[in-house]
């Protein structure tokens, strides 16, 4: 490639953007003279001495207003074909200068004396430096004089609206006043016109969105046919998140198709760098449409089994979404196939140098895919190669670490690990391809390459791809997703953790990623109970999601989170929640339902001895702090006595020796006696179905609004009042709270 290639390439888009013909000079926007002409029979109209009195002064008042409003129309007019003449002289002289600037490098290329080709390349590079800085310069004072004029012309509007709203006796006027011809949505339902989506449409759209220059000289309405063209229904949405099939139609396909082929010839940074100005809800539009255009689940309903031809290009329909679809650069780097490359050392234990290519682009993608609103990105191809690369990259940086001899080189914009987690924030965000990567044949080696790196303060952004798990657990993409994440972490718990060196540095796999166990957390929450063992039995239907094979998985799985302050705290209060469930559903009028007595105790011990198995590794620094948030998560659970009040766990928390709590789990699990917040749980459900148990007199005194309060104080004597109701009253409400308590302990073992 010459160094002049570039120039030319640049000043040959540059002109583009100037159109052919002779610009519209706006003489045909000029009628001022028919307004001054009609302002003056207006004025030849007022009453003559022949009329007199107050209807005559009426009439002659509204005379002078009309023919006041036909000269300020006539300004109006002459200001606005000046506009419309502005424009086409910025036009003309950018035409110009771009010329003038061509002719200079040619000029100065000629003037070079003979030389060899090297030699004159080089003299060359700089010439074609100040030829791409003039043609910059060119339309960048062109772009700028054509928002001026768009602004001038905005103004005309409020100029004309109070013109509008002045006028008292218009016929047929808004209000009595003039038509407002600067806004046509305010015709009548009748008169307006869908936004018209075709190939030709696309094509000019996708111009206006790409270069600021064509966008300033086209009239307003492409903004209506992008907003359309990349707007899907509620209904269809949420067909996309459960990736099913969705017909959106030929023209909305041809129009995307269009519009994304436009950006062809720029790479991924050259569109960011192009649609950074665009206004928000454009950039959501361009990255919705791209979405769309590249999801194989989104139909067109036109079957087309050749593909694009060069007879075809200009007015293609898709038959589907497809990676083939976006624009050729950020299709390149999508299908690259040299993502990580080695070097051969160059001499004996010499290292090796490993380059990953494309990162930067990655996050280019990223950043233009982003801006889409939630639902859109769902089953994109687009999206599903972007968390394909950043799992290659991962792995590879993951060997280099291990393996050592390894020297890793990286066109990332920034820290890698930063990019890549970057990268991860924006797909992660397409839940259908993060389950089907998943639920995969190879869905133990992408999570082994997210999983298994330490991310520090990057995980938050990593934990996108996981936090939406719980959002809808009833979608089978959802709770497949979670059952994948369950069973996976409880498989890899010993490695997990491990706090001796490795992969973490010297931490637990939560510790050092604790946004990722956060979102991990939150996102398998809804399927603990069935972990356990629950199902339809217990109105529980989540699709695809398999019990654990024995108890100690599923303290393992709770062993893993428990390393983490936030994650244990919101797996803990999972559990709790669905333990207090289960035991209040037990008091319906269909009674126990199966084993789910049981069940609740698996999830109970699974808590305690998922704690005392996380007692267990080194523990860091700051491990206090995941102290104190694990025993708030804790300190309420029903288990075995009183000695897991809350108080008393704080109180001991803020000793000096402060006894973890998985001292006081372990303990009181053991005792075997019944505690005062299974009876709570028990109560609670009887009052939802039998409220007249509140007006018992030794039970008043703890209910409050139908549910069970009990004050610090007043522990020790609720629990003996309750425990003495059992035995008495809960006979008549179909509770045994002996055999309830034995079969809840079925579940306080290893293997189920």
């Amino acid at each position: 490639m010459g160094a002049l290639d570039g120039f030319y390439s640049t000043w040959n888009k540059a002109r583009e953007t100037f159109g052919q013909g002779a610009p519209t000079d706006g003489s045909q926007f000029d009628q001022s003279r028919s307004l001054t002409q009609m302002k003056a029979a207006v004025e030849a109209a007022a009453p003559d001495d022949r009329w007199q009195g107050s209807g005559a002064n009426a009439y002659a008042a509204a005379n002078k207003e009309h023919a006041q409003v036909y000269q300020k129309l006539a300004d109006l007019d002459q200001k606005m074909a000046a506009e419309v003449k502005n424009a086409a002289n910025v036009v003309s002289a950018g035409r110009t200068n771009l010329d003038n600037a061509k002719s200079w490098v040619e000029g100065m290329a000629n003037s070079l004396p003979a030389t060899s080709q090297q030699d004159r390349e080089r003299k060359l590079i700089p010439i074609a430096r100040e030829g791409i800085n003039r043609v910059d310069n060119i339309v960048k004072t062109a772009t700028a004089d054509m928002m001026g004029i768009k602004g001038r012309v905005t103004g005309f509007k409020t100029e004309y609206d109070a013109i509008k709203n002045s006028i008292r006796f218009a016929s047929g006027a808004k209000e009595g006043g003039l038509p407002d011809i600067f806004n046509p949505e305010e015709k009548k339902d009748e008169d307006k016109k869908k936004p018209e989506l075709n190939s030709k449409n696309g094509k000019d759209d996708g111009a206006a969105l790409r270069d600021p220059l064509t966008r300033a000289m086209l009239p307003s309405d492409y903004h209506d046919r992008l907003i359309e063209a990349t707007t899907l229904s509620p209904e269809q949405l949420a067909d996309l998140a459960e990736g099913k099939d969705v017909v959106v139609g030929a023209d909305r396909m041809a129009y995307l198709y269009q519009l994304s082929q436009a950006f062809n010839g720029m790479s991924p940074e050259e569109i960011k760098a192009a649609t950074a100005e665009l206004p928000p809800d454009e950039r959501q539009a361009l990255a919705q449409g791209l979405a769309i255009v590249s999801n194989d689940n989104a139909l067109s309903g036109v079957p087309n089994t050749e593909g694009v031809t060069d007879a075809t290009r200009d007015n293609f329909v898709p038959a589907a979404g497809s990676l083939a679809n976006l624009p050729d650069g950020m299709y390149d780097e999508l299908t690259r196939n040299d993502r990580v490359v080695y070097d051969t050392p160059s001499y004996p234990n010499a290292p090796t140098q490993m380059h990953m290519n494309g990162v930067g682009a990655m996050q280019d993608v990223a950043d233009i895919m982003k801006p889409a609103a939630p639902g859109y990105l769902n089953g994109s191809e687009a999206t599903r190669s972007m968390l394909d690369a950043a799992s290659q990259y991962s792995a590879a940086d993951m060997r280099a670490h291990d393996t050592g001899g390894i020297i890793a080189n990286t066109d990332a914009h920034g820290p890698l690990k930063n990019a890549l987690a970057d990268v991860i924030n924006a797909a992660g965000n397409d839940h259908v391809d993060v389950h089907d990567i998943v639920t995969g044949p190879y869905g133990d080696k992408f999570l082994d390459s997210l999983v298994n790196q330490s991310w520090g303060d990057q995980s938050s952004k990593v934990g996108t791809a996981f936090n939406w798990m719980d959002d809808a657990p009833n979608n089978h993409i959802n709770s497949e997703t979670g059952n994948k994440i369950g069973h996976y972490m409880a498989d890899r718990a010993a490695d997990l953790r491990s706090a001796d060196g490795g992969i973490w540095y010297g931490h637990p796999w939560a510790e050092s990623n604790p946004g990722l166990a956060q979102a991990m957390a939150e996102g398998i929450s809804p399927y603990l109970t069935e972990f356990a063992g629950g199902g339809p039995s217990m109105r529980l239907d989540h699709p695809g999601v398999e019990a654990f094979a024995n108890g100690r998985q599923l303290q393992d799985l709770f062993s893993v989170f428990d390393l983490s302050p936030e994650s244990a705290i919101t797996l803990n209060e999972a559990a709790k929640s669905q333990y207090s469930d289960i035991i209040m559903a037990a008091t319906d009028a269909d009674g126990i339902n199966g084993n789910q007595l049981e069940i609740a105790g698996r999830l109970q011990n699974a808590m305690v001895d998922g704690a005392g198995i996380a007692e267990s590794v080194e523990q860091s620094d700051d491990f206090g702090l995941f102290k104190k948030s694990l025993s708030l998560t804790l300190a309420n659970v029903p288990y075995a006595g009183q000695a897991l009040a809350l108080a008393d766990i704080w109180h001991d928390i803020q000793k000096e020796h402060a006894i973890p709590p998985y001292v006081y789990t372990e303990e009181t699990a053991s005792k075997g006696t019944g505690t005062l917040a299974f009876q709570s749980d028990i109560l609670n459900g009887l009052l939802s179905n039998h409220p007249e148990i509140a007006q018992s007199p030794e039970l008043s005194p703890y209910i409050n609004n139908g549910h069970v309060e009990i004050a610090e104080s007043a522990r020790t004597q609720a629990g003996s009042v309750f425990s003495e109701w059992f035995r008495g009253t809960g006979p008549n409400y179909g509770v045994d709270f002996t055999k309830w308590t034995e079969e809840r302990s079925l579940g306080y073992n290893d293997d189920w």
